[in-house]
This record gives C-alpha cells, sequence and structure tokens, in this order.
C-alpha cells in the first residue's frame, strides 16, 4: 500500500468547516443554504478568498504553477460555522454531490483568477469520468491530457449534536474511518488505472 500511495502521490488535508461553508453559501443551491443560519448568499470572491487560504487549495497552486505556497494556519472558526456545517454534513450522508459542485465551483473560479494561463486547467466536478478510464473523482483538475490533481472531500464529522436539530453520532472523523475511507478508495484508482491485475 505504501508503494501504491507513492505512485499516485496520495495526500490527505483537512478542510475547514469554513471554506465548506462559504462555498456552499456562495455556490450550493437553495436547499443547501437553508440549512445555514441564514440562507443569504455570499459573494463569490469572499468564498473563493477562503477557499485560497486553505491548506488543499495552496499545494493545488504548488503542483500548477510549481511555485511553493505558505499556509498561514486556520485561523479561528465561529461555533456559529461548525453548527452550520454539521446541518450540511448530515446532507453529504446520502448524496454529497451538491457539496463538491459547491467546493469544486469555488476552486475552479479561484484557480481561474490565480493563474495566467487556464487554457489547459480544466476543472471537472462530479459528473465526468476521467478520459479514458472509468473513475470519476468528485472534484478533478486537469494538469495536462493525462495528469490530474482528483479530489475526494469525505464530509466527516464528529458527531456532535446541534441543541435538539441534529442528534449526537458516531465520530467519523476517528483514523480508523479515514484509513478505511482512503484505502478503499485509493485501491479503486489502482484499479482504473490497472495498475495490478
Amino acid at each position: 500500500m505504501a508503494h501504491l500511495f507513492r505512485a499516485l502521490d496520495v495526500r490527505i488535508f483537512e478542510m475547514y468547516p469554513n471554506a465548506a461553508v462559504s462555498s456552499v453559501r456562495a455556490y450550493g443551491d437553495s436547499e443547501l443554504r437553508a440549512r445555514l443560519a441564514t440562507s443569504g448568499g455570499l459573494a463569490k470572491a469572499s468564498a473563493q478568498n477562503t477557499i485560497r487560504n486553505t491548506r488543499v487549495y495552496k499545494e493545488i497552486l504548488s503542483e500548477l504553477t510549481g511555485i511553493p505556497q505558505s499556509f498561514g494556519g486556520r485561523g479561528n472558526i465561529k461555533s456559529t460555522t461548525h453548527d452550520e456545517y454539521r446541518r450540511i454534513q448530515v446532507l453529504a450522508e446520502k448524496r454529497d454531490s451538491r457539496l463538491n459542485r459547491a467546493v469544486g465551483a469555488a476552486i475552479r473560479d479561484a484557480l481561474a483568477t490565480d493563474l495566467s494561463d487556464t487554457d489547459t486547467i480544466e476543472v471537472l466536478i462530479d459528473s465526468q469520468s476521467i478520459k479514458s478510464t472509468p473513475l470519476r473523482p468528485d472534484i478533478a483538475i486537469s494538469i495536462d491530457r493525462v495528469n490530474y490533481i482528483c479530489l475526494e472531500p469525505t464530509w466527516r464529522s464528529t458527531g456532535v449534536a446541534v441543541g435538539t436539530e441534529i442528534a449526537e453520532k458516531q465520530n467519523t472523523l476517528t483514523p480508523g474511518y479515514l484509513q478505511i475511507y482512503v484505502m478503499n478508495k485509493v485501491l479503486e484508482y489502482v484499479k482504473a488505472l490497472g495498475l495490478y491485475d
């Protein structure tokens, strides 16, 4: 497994609640936004700025430009934002495609602004296969005709209750849950790419 992880360049990043929530507020549909404390929208530029401050976005930009990006940390996140995340995370348990589309759109638009040459960069979100493979990543960024950065958000939660609205649940952010998810996902890629029979 270690060899396969290196071959595929597998990396795990934390997506902070404020990045997910701001993406939903700016790019999500009305049902998603209705689960937030206030259902009003957010300027797309604000959501892009929040995404820009995540470690995963810094790594994507480093890969695409070859220029290392510094990461300053997550900063303070309000408890109301954590609760908003928990509300949208409940939807991800059954169908996470709308959440992936919101985050993918924020990444796509931020890259369109940050990269001088975006003609060769394409961001595929949740519904398109990578060329010549059966793989359908949640979010895929094409680097060139054969190389992609694939993002597979897990939408995990600590399971903390939100008042009487959401009951306390199992914590799915534990190493055991993440290890199983990552190994299964890596094996999907390995099989699809024909790295072993």
